[in-house]
């Protein structure tokens, strides 16, 4: 046997399915449609009709027996009115009161106390005076209280009667005015739904209202059965729990509790009056609905509303509706709050059944979107934003009218937040693949940087790395009144790396040259983001035209050489062209009268322009990433050359052959390597300026000789000639450590130095300091360097491991006779 299991969810499909079967409405058999000139359309004209009268049948049933229900909970007595009395209500009632009265003997004692001890701060409110008229006033009316409460009830239960007694049999009423075929246009035919058939197409929208309304009806009707039911349990537990409140009146703390059962028993008591009051009103409209279709039928004959008999006819119709909704609706939320529910909480759920009227009927839902393409026109954005949306007309010129303090700045931040909701929109619509790259690029070529949809287009234009030397020229034109603007599209070019764009075009616009020269001060903010960029990109700084004017333009827009950011600028851009730092440097009076103070104090002559470059010459793989425009320059050559004639042979072959071995990766190496092979001091011996004859083995830096990084070297002392050794002695008992056997050998060069040094002491002992104070050449680097002095460390303990020497203390050794 296969067992079937059907979920909870299926069982209640099934269920409803099959409810829906048997309460359908009758609909005669209409196979004609396929037989028509347009089958499709008419067939689904059909079904639609036959959908929409199913909706209504549906709803109209519901609403049928709502108000049966609303017409028998509105006839309930809250409390019997011929004496009976309700037993659970009374027995409660009786127990709170005996609970309550044994409050009465702490009220005295309480009184007692704050009379005594009067003197106390904030006793006074407690003492006899000021209580005892409340406690004889509360002892008398504390055992009358239910009566008291049933007396309010049947006080609004005759306000009731009244509205109950003018509205008559209420179902029926509401059943006959409330007919969902009343708001369809009268057309003869076999049946209600024929009729809709015929008239849909022409009253679309009256049906789609009508349907809507229809579903409110329905919500209203059951909002106001929840509630008129719910009042009566509500209104039994405040009888019940009257003599608490009663008790507390007798305290100053218990006032408020006091008064806010007062408020919630009456506004319960109220509720029911004053949504009879707007249900007789609605009704009342309701009934006159005769003569105003017969006014609505005469004004039609002779003239139409939205075009055509037919569909005028439903919108009256539906308008009359609309109106009559509006009092029994209304009259629900009005009785809510007249009656002071929102201190219950009970508001809440009002508002939840609303809710969820709303949202089943797609109110919610239209109202949000509303609401958001509201947000999305007053911000100014799309087609509608820009004809009724953004700022109001003439706001720019009446600021600048009346003088309005920032006035100019707040027009262009509004201008830019308005671009920046277009552009998340467009960020959007590539993110989720509405649009392409190259859509991005053909709507920024179109139109002008002024309108902020545009704007838009082009920012992301840039950012992706698309922006164009027209469109970039372009948009700096278009923006020429909008500095704001204008700063923040350069800042995202800056972020795309300006990608397409030439450094040729950057250049001009950083120095106002070319097509950008008409640029006013308003671009000032834009050449400086522009510059930023510039001092951060070696290719554009090694282009020809960037000269001297363009980086001296540079300088003054970041307020000179003596501001922060004049001097990141200068230190930047002097990694990449010293040559511009240098010229500028020379030519500013105040830069150079403190350089050569400071050399004539230390017995120096004037800096002359070659000596400049010696602060840039230090690492051998920046001296090769130079640009070309540096090496041709004369005044470098010599301070390179300087640089290459400094310290020992091998050093300078080792550090020609850094730089030589940087150059092979470098832009334009070949044409440096023959400027570096023209210098003094940058080749073999033997070497002609036309014959390179650096080999693999002059790149092959052994590691014990080079450290890992470069720089430039100190003054440096000629080595001593060494004396013969007899029997590793001197005269003058100073050991030669040099040996001759291993002097030549590759990797040695750093124990013979040290040895060397040591010799050159002419002391028996000497310490680690010792050591280090000789300027002679190791390697490549200065002995201040801790890579150098780690070297030497390492050396004199290989010294003491061959018994050359030995160590006396910390930082302190003596040379050893030889054996």
């Amino acid at each position: 046997m296969i067992k079937i299991k059907l979920s909870k969810l299926s069982l209640l499909f099934v269920l409803i399915a099959v409810s829906a079967m048997v309460l359908l409405p009758t609909h005669p058999v209409n196979a004609a449609c396929i037989a028509g000139f347009f089958p499709i359309t008419d067939c689904i004209l059909v079904g639609t009709s036959y959908l929409v009268y199913l909706v209504f049948t549906i709803v109209g049933q519901g609403i049928a027996a709502l108000v049966g229900v609303l017409q028998w909970v509105i006839n309930l007595p809250v409390y019997p009115a011929d004496g009976q009395r309700i037993a659970v209500i009374d027995e409660s009632w009786k127990i709170m009161r005996d609970f309550a009265n044994m409050f009465f003997i702490l009220a005295l004692i309480l009184m007692a106390f704050a009379t005594i001890f009067d003197v106390l701060p904030g006793a006074a409110k407690y003492n006899a005076r000021a209580l005892f008229g409340k406690f004889i006033f509360t002892a008398l009316l504390i055992n009358f209280s239910l009566v008291l409460g049933v007396m309010v009830i049947q006080g609004t239960q005759v306000l009731n009667n009244t509205f109950l007694t003018s509205i008559g049999d209420m179902s029926s009423q509401l059943g006959q005015a409330l007919n969902p075929s009343l708001l369809l246009p009268n057309i003869s035919s076999a049946t209600i739904s024929q009729a809709v058939d015929q008239g849909l197409f022409g009253s679309l929208i009256s049906l789609v209202f009508a349907v809507v309304l229809a579903f409110t009806f329905l919500f209203s009707l059951l909002t106001a059965v929840i509630f008129s039911f719910i009042r009566i349990p509500i209104l039994w537990a405040l009888l019940v729990i009257s003599p608490i409140a009663w008790i507390l009146n007798i305290f100053p703390a218990g006032e408020g509790m006091f008064k806010k059962w007062w408020s919630t028993f009456i506004g319960w008591n109220m509720f029911l009056p004053i949504f009879l009051f707007f249900l007789y009103f609605g009704l009342y409209f309701l009934k006159s609905q005769g003569t105003t279709m017969q006014a609505i039928a005469g004004s039609s004959g002779t003239g139409t509303i939205l075009g055509d008999t037919v569909t005028s006819f439903t919108f009256q119709m539906l308008f009359m509706y609309v109106m009559a909704g509006i009092f029994l609706i209304g009259g629900t939320i009005v009785a809510m709050k007249a009656s002071m529910l929102s201190g219950t909480g009970v508001l809440g759920i009002a508002k939840w059944s609303r809710g969820k009227a709303a949202r089943w009927t797609g109110l919610t839902g239209a109202n949000q979107a509303w609401q958001e393409k509201r947000k999305e026109i007053e911000g100014g954005e799309g087609r509608l934003g820009r004809i009724f949306g953004g700022p109001p007309m003439g706001l720019e010129s009446s600021r600048r009218l009346l003088g309005v303090r920032g006035g100019d700045y707040k027009t262009q931040k509004e201008f830019v937040d308005r671009a920046g909701k277009e552009y998340d929109l467009i960020q959007n619509q590539y993110d989720t693949g509405k649009i392409s790259v190259n859509d991005i690029v053909a709507r920024a070529s179109q139109g002008s940087a002024t309108n902020p949809e545009t704007y838009a287009y082009r920012k992301m234009a840039a950012k992706m790395g698309k922006l164009t030397d027209p469109i970039f020229e372009k948009t700096v034109n278009d923006l020429s009144e909008n500095p704001y603007a204008l700063q923040d599209f350069i800042k995202t070019a800056k972020e795309g790396k300006f990608s397409d764009v030439g450094a040729g075009t950057i250049l001009d616009f950083a120095s106002r040259q070319g097509g950008f020269a008409n640029t006013g001060p308003n671009a000032l903010p834009g050449r400086r983001e522009t510059y930023r960029h510039i001092q951060s990109n070696a290719k554009i700084m090694s282009n020809p035209r960037f000269g001297q004017s363009e980086f001296n333009q540079g300088v003054d827009i970041f307020g000179g050489h003596t501001t922060a950011e004049g001097q990141s600028f200068l230190e930047d851009v002097g990694k990449t062209r010293p040559d511009l730092v240098i010229d500028y440097n020379m030519g500013n009076e105040d830069v150079m009268r403190k350089i050569n103070d400071r050399r004539r104090e230390e017995g120096k002559n004037p800096v002359t322009r070659s000596e400049m470059f010696d602060g840039y010459i230090k690492d051998a793989k920046d001296i090769a990433n130079l640009p070309k425009t540096v090496w041709t320059n004369q005044d470098f050559q010599k301070a390179l050359e300087r640089k290459l004639s400094f310290g020992s042979p091998k050093a300078q072959r080792n550090f020609r052959n850094r730089i030589i071995d940087n150059l092979r990766t470098a832009m334009n190496g070949e044409d440096k390597k023959n400027i570096l092979n023209t210098l003094s001091g940058a080749r073999d011996d033997g070497q002609t300026p036309d014959n390179d004859n650096f080999g693999e083995d002059d790149l092959d830096l052994d590691n014990d000789e080079t450290p890992p990084t470069g720089g430039g070297p100190g003054p440096t002392t000629p080595p001593t000639p060494t004396t013969p050794r007899t029997n590793n002695v001197n005269p003058n008992n100073v050991v030669n450590l040099r040996n001759p056997t291993t002097q030549n050998t590759r990797g040695s060069g750093w124990l013979s130095d040290v040895q060397q040094n040591i010799e050159r002491l002419g002391k028996q002992e000497f310490t680690l300091e010792d050591a280090y104070s000789f300027e002679g050449e190791l390697s490549t680097l200065h002995p201040e360097n801790k890579f150098v002095k780690d070297k030497i460390r390492q050396q004199l303990q290989v010294l003491r491991d061959k018994g050359y020497l030995e160590f006396t203390g910390p930082g302190k050794y003596r040379i050893k006779n030889s054996p």
